[in-house]
């Protein structure tokens, strides 16, 4: 089996409310369960970044899905890899609220006060969600 990881950044449609995440991570969750993926999900304001690790053809399926969803657009992609071990074992879909994306760590990782995924080497988007989800691990 080929473990890769993906991450892609996108910008939401519309605005989604509490229920509207609550159900996507609800049929995220059984959907990779299902098809062994994990990773996890982090919405701010109208921005989407998500890692997704899992069997290559399996990634590959979930990623045209996501870039087909009428509620993503410019769905970019930010890194595509191999990898020998998964970083995101015990989560389906871990989902990092936006209170977790602080001001703070946005100054760090993009350099300036406002959150746009598309600015921020790939990298430092990488760096930055794993801080996000040792913050989330600490809570």
């Amino acid at each position: 089996m080929q473990l890769m990881d993906l991450t892609y950044v996108s910008k939401l449609t519309g605005s989604l409310t509490s229920a509207d995440i609550d159900k996507i991570l609800r049929v995220s969750r059984e959907n990779n369960q299902r098809n062994n993926i994990t990773g996890l999900l982090c919405i701010h304001r109208k921005y989407c970044v998500q890692q997704l690790e899992g069997n290559r053809s399996e990634i590959n399926k979930l990623f045209n899905k996501i870039v087909n969803d009428h509620r993503h657009s410019n769905v970019t992609l930010i890194s595509y890899s191999d990898i020998l071990t998964r970083c995101f074992t015990q989560w389906s879909m871990h989902y990092l609220p936006e209170n977790t994306l602080t001001n703070e760590l946005i100054l760090k990782y993009s350099g300036k006060d406002f959150f746009n995924p598309y600015e921020i080497p790939p990298q430092g988007l990488d760096e930055m969600m794993r801080e996000m989800t040792e913050a989330a691990r600490a809570s």
